[in-house]
C-alpha cells in the first residue's frame, strides 16, 4: 500500500489522499492518481511537483486584542515617563544639594 493523491485534472488540486495497493481497480472520472508522500488535500500538482497550499491568513485582531495593544503601548509610554520623572527628581535633588543653604 502506498500513499496516492487524487488530483483534479482540470485544476491540479489535490482532492484527497488515499492508501492504494496500485492493483485494485479504481476509477475517478476527471481525476488522476499520483504517488505522494508529503501531500495533503488542498495542495496542487503543477505537472512536475506538489505545491503546498498557502497557510490561511492571520485573522484580524479582535476588539479586545486591539484594546490590549493600546493599553500595552500606553503602559510602555508611562514606564518611560516615570523613569524620566524619577531621573529628573534625582537631578533636582543633586542640584539642590549643591545650592548654598540659607
Amino acid at each position: 500500500m502506498a500513499k496516492h493523491a487524487i488530483i483534479d485534472d482540470a485544476t491540479g488540486n489535490v482532492d484527497n489522499v488515499i492508501e492504494w495497493d496500485g492493483v485494485t481497480p479504481l476509477d475517478f472520472p476527471g481525476k488522476t492518481l499520483r504517488t505522494a508522500s508529503d501531500v495533503s488535500p488542498g495542495d496542487t500538482w503543477d505537472g512536475t511537483k506538489y505545491v503546498k497550499k498557502p497557510p490561511p491568513p492571520e485573522p484580524p485582531p479582535t476588539p479586545v486584542q486591539l484594546l490590549q495593544a493600546e493599553l500595552d503601548a500606553v503602559k510602555a509610554r508611562l514606564d518611560v515617563t516615570e523613569t524620566k520623572v524619577e531621573a529628573a527628581e534625582t537631578k533636582i535633588v543633586e542640584i539642590e544639594d549643591k545650592l548654598p543653604k540659607p
